[in-house]
C-alpha cells in the first residue's frame, strides 16, 4: 500500500507535535521555587463605612475599617498571584474614597478593598505562557476597579494589569510605577507639543513633583 506520508511531511508534524509539547510544558500551572508551600489565608484591608457627616477627604482613619482574613484567592488560567510589597495611596484613590463617602458612584460598593496599584513578587501562575514566565519576578500591578491593599492579589498576566519590572529595581521603590511616571511623561509631552519652554507645577515636593524633577533633567 503506498504511503503519502513523505519525509518532509513526517517532519513537519514531528515538528508541530514537538511545539506543542514545549507549549503546553511551558504554559502549565506553575509555583515559585521560592515557596514550598503558600498559605492557606491571607489579610487585607477592607474599608466598611465612610463617615456620616462627610465634609471632604482628610485622612483614612475619618472612615471604618477592618483587616480581615480571607482564603488566599487561586489563579486561573492566564494569570498571576503576586504577593505584594507595597502599594501606594494615590489621589486617584482618594478620590474614590470621596466617591464612595458621597454615594455618587454606582460602581464603588462597601465593604471594598481599594487601591489602584502596587509592586509585588509572583508566586504562581494558573497557566499560559506569558503568566508562567512570570513566576518569581518582579511586577508592577494596576487595576482600575482596585483591591491592591491586601497581601496577595491575582491579576492578569498582561499590561497594565501585571508589569515585568527591571529585575534590578527594588521592589519598595515601584509601587508607583503606573499612574504617576505616566502623569509625569503626559504633561511633558503636552508642554513640548504646546511648544512652551517651561511649566509650573505647584505640588513640587509630591511623588510626582519628584518624579518631574527628574525627568526634566532629560
Amino acid at each position: 500500500m503506498e504511503s503519502y506520508l513523505t519525509m518532509p511531511v513526517l517532519a513537519t508534524l514531528a515538528t508541530g507535535l514537538m511545539s506543542a509539547g514545549i507549549y503546553f510544558f511551558l504554559s502549565r500551572p506553575k509555583v515559585s521555587g521560592e515557596v514550598k508551600n503558600l498559605p492557606k489565608k491571607m489579610k487585607r484591608l477592607v474599608v466598611l463605612e465612610t463617615p456620616e457627616d462627610y465634609k471632604g477627604f482628610d485622612d483614612l482613619k475619618d472612615f471604618k475599617v477592618a483587616v480581615e482574613e480571607v482564603d488566599l484567592p487561586i489563579p486561573e488560567p492566564g494569570q498571576v498571584l503576586v504577593k505584594m510589597v507595597a502599594a501606594a495611596v494615590n489621589p486617584s484613590d482618594e478620590g474614590d474614597l470621596r466617591q464612595a463617602a458621597k454615594h455618587l458612584s454606582a460602581g464603588i460598593k462597601l465593604p471594598k478593598v481599594f487601591g489602584r496599584e502596587g509592586c509585588g513578587v509572583v508566586m504562581a501562575s494558573g497557566g499560559g505562557l506569558m503568566a508562567s514566565g512570570m513566576v518569581g519576578k518582579k511586577v508592577g500591578v494596576c487595576i482600575r476597579e482596585g483591591g491592591m491593599w491586601q497581601e496577595y492579589v491575582c491579576m492578569p498576566a498582561q499590561p497594565p494589569s501585571a508589569c515585568v519590572l527591571d529585575q534590578s529595581l527594588p521592589v519598595e521603590t515601584a509601587a508607583s510605577f503606573f499612574v504617576n511616571p505616566l502623569t509625569a511623561i503626559g504633561l511633558f509631552d503636552v508642554a513640548k507639543r504646546k511648544g512652551s519652554p517651561a511649566f509650573i507645577h505647584t505640588v513640587g515636593n509630591s511623588q510626582l513633583g519628584q518624579m518631574m524633577v527628574k525627568l526634566a533633567k532629560k
